[in-house]
């Protein structure tokens, strides 16, 4: 605590030396007004940008504590720079929480030492920021959330509760996943703007503009379409009205356009697309360009119109790969892809699912980004095997279908972990609300108990002459020990209910891992399945050319010597061990224990007789068996029987009973 305070006074003392870079202090003596709040967070983070690069971020964290810890500055100044210490902090690690107390503690002074309450909300609002951003304790931010709420309905700051709600829906419970409450506090603010309009008071249009895109965006994200549409319009007729903040409207025509595809509504989709794309060639947006093309050429795949679609994907392509938009550039391609593909030109479309490949490929670790990722791949292997099984390739159609079902089981896995996160990190939230919640009443009941101590001990001097005020006491006392039993009883009840809740938050989380282990458990049966499949082919393939040349040496002398030696090479193969330690990986992800206890009760066991007993533990008939090894049926039959003797089995059937067990 003590180096805590020292740090304080230490950065208090700041404007003592030193100066303010040029930048900052020209900032200082013209501040210049934005109508829009939005739009001078935006121009003030591109202005930190540019300290960073030329000063570097140490600079930039002292000049904003400077600036908030300087006396002379004017509380609107230091509005401004408060929403800077939240960007300082992203590359810093050591002693991070710390710091992070630090800069609440700045801020929280900033708000006592204000005049104008309602406007230095913003300073306490910045300081749940800096907990639920930089470090994540929700608990902690929700406290200061709650006190600035309080402070807000004391000093009567109508307006200023419509941001505020929303920064507690963003910051708090959406980075919770919680949507419901989100959902909860866009409606307080879009409350207050409707209680706000009835009671005559101005309200800013830029506010209402906020709340209808944080609204739309919930519903889009929950599949209610029409609700989202709602609420886009309701900004497209507010930004016309006002004739300001057109920067909205690109996005809001997108927006609108993806949300009536969703529908099917394809005729207004088409609309607000292609009004999307003239009033980004306004404003020479060709990254919006780009994206609300490919969203058109999308939406005519969805009507079977490929050839139209076809030059309006082309152009979202080049565009992507103009402005480095990789995570898109793939999503088009595919859409290329399945155009050709249902134009029956199958080498136009294996040149674009091929490029879509090519694309992932380029990244340094595709299958480690996440879900959509793993989404796109999922459907790009599925479009791809169904274009070589049209093709007549039906082993590499085999292929990418067991790579697609792969993905999807990999997509499975990550969606099943969020969840797991997700969970874990509300569940955290609520336990720690809750301590802070029986620590309140704790206090409060301590202090009910020392009041009512005073009380008795200050009426038990002047009991004597006062009688009637001893009797007055008495009620308090007995008010005081039903308020303080009350809260006792409500803190317990409180506990217990928690108690209750987090044993059933325990138990959803142990079943997600649980089912999470037996689909991981699945997924690996199925890659050991899907490459013993591949083996099996290739040394089908590969004995099948070995017959072929053999025939052809006995015919053709002339080209005995080089049938010969290719004949030698596909032997060699068929008996390299490389297939056999990959099938071993896999095998041993699914029956870990199988060989060890195998070879531990039965050491005379030949490395061959541990690979029949593998085929043999996974089901597969003779003939399967048969080719992978490269024998007969005949052989094979003759090694199980030795190896039914050397185990002392019986027969076929004890001897299947007996691999299950190990």
């Amino acid at each position: 605590m003590k180096v805590t305070l020292l740090l304080f006074f230490i950065l208090t003392g700041l404007n003592s030396f030193g100066q303010y870079v040029p930048e900052v202090d020209s900032l200082l003596k013209v501040q210049i007004p934005c109508e829009d709040p939005d739009e001078g967070r935006k121009q003030f983070v591109y202005f930190c940008v540019h300290l960073k690069k030329k000063y570097g971020m140490d600079k930039v964290r002292e000049q904003a504590l400077r600036v908030l810890t300087d006396v002379k500055i004017s509380t609107e100044n230091k509005v401004v720079f408060s929403s800077l210490l939240s960007h300082t902090l992203i590359d810093v690690d050591l002693k991070k929480d710390s710091l992070i107390g630090l800069y609440a503690s700045v801020l929280e002074n900033n708000y006592r030492e204000a005049y104008k309450k309602c406007a230095a909300i913003i300073f306490l609002r910045e300081a749940a920021n800096l907990y639920a951003v930089s470090t994540k304790n929700y608990a902690k931010a929700k406290s200061i959330f709650e006190f600035a709420e309080a402070e807000l309905k004391k000093n009567q700051c109508d307006v200023d509760f419509i941001p505020f709600y929303l920064n507690i829906s963003n910051v708090l419970y959406e980075s919770l996943g919680n949507t419901i409450k989100a959902a909860e506090y866009n409606l307080k603010a879009l409350r207050v703007i409707d209680s706000l309009k009835k009671e005559k008071k101005e309200v800013p249009a830029y506010f209402e503009i906020d709340v209808s895109s944080e609204i739309a965006g919930l519903n889009y994200s929950k599949g209610n379409w029409q609700t989202a549409i709602t609420y886009w319009k309701k900004n497209l007729s507010l930004i016309n009205k006002e004739g300001k903040w057109k920067n909205y409207l690109t996005g809001a025509y997108n927006n609108i356009g993806i949300a009536y595809g969703n529908l099917k509504k394809y005729d207004s989709a088409l609309y607000y697309l292609n009004k999307c794309v003239e009033h980004a060639k306004t404003t020479n947006d060709n990254v919006w360009i780009g994206i609300a093309t490919g969203n058109i050429g999308d939406l005519l795949v969805e009507q079977g119109n490929y050839k139209g679609a076809i030059p309006l994907l082309e152009e979202d392509v080049r565009t992507g790969y103009t402005y480095y938009m990789y995570s898109t550039v793939p999503v088009s391609l595919n859409k290329l892809g399945l155009c050709y593909y249902n134009l029956h030109n199958y080498v136009k479309a294996k040149y674009y699912y091929d490029s879509a490949f090519h694309v992932f490929n380029r990244w340094p670790d595709p299958t480690a980004s996440n879900s959509y990722t793993y989404n796109l791949l999922a459907l790009l292997n599925r479009n791809y095997a169904t274009l070589q099984f049209a093709m007549g390739k039906y082993k590499e159609a085999f292929f990418h279908q067991r790579t697609a079902e792969v993905f999807d089981d990999s997509l499975t896995q990550i969606l099943k972990k969020q969840e797991i996160s997700s969970l874990l990190a509300y569940h955290d939230f609520e336990q720690q609300d809750t301590e802070n919640k029986l620590l309140k009443a704790e206090i409060s009941a301590q202090k009910l108990r020392e009041s009512r101590a005073g009380i008795i001990a200050f009426m038990g001097s002047v009991m004597i002459i006062f009688i009637l005020a001893l009797y007055r006491l008495r009620l308090s006392k007995l008010r005081a020990e039903a308020i303080a039993f009350a809260a006792e009883k409500k803190a317990e009840a409180e506990r217990t209910m928690r108690m209750e809740e987090e044993m059933k938050a325990l138990e959803k989380i142990n079943f997600l891992i649980r089912e999470q282990a037996e689909e991981q458990l699945l997924l690996k049966e199925r890659e050991l399945s899907s490459i013993t499949m591949h083996i099996q082919q290739k040394n089908e393939v590969m004995s099948h050319l070995k017959t072929q040349l053999g025939t052809m040496a006995q015919k053709e002398t002339s080209l005995q010597g080089e049938v010969k030696s290719i004949y030698k090479s596909i032997r060699k193969d068929l008996n390299l061990n490389a297939d056999w330690n990959k099938f071993k990986l896999h095998f041993e992800n699914v029956h870990p224990d199988f060989f060890t206890k195998l070879s531990t009760e039965h050491p005379e066991l030949s490395l061959s007789d541990l690979r029949i007993c593998a085929y043999l533990r996974m089901n597969m008939d003779n003939n399967s068996i048969s080719q992978i090894l490269n024998t007969s049926p005949d052989s094979l039959r003759v090694r199980k029987h030795r190896l039914r003797k050397r185990i002392n089995v019986n027969s076929d059937k004890e001897f299947y009973s007996y691999l299950q067990s190990l």
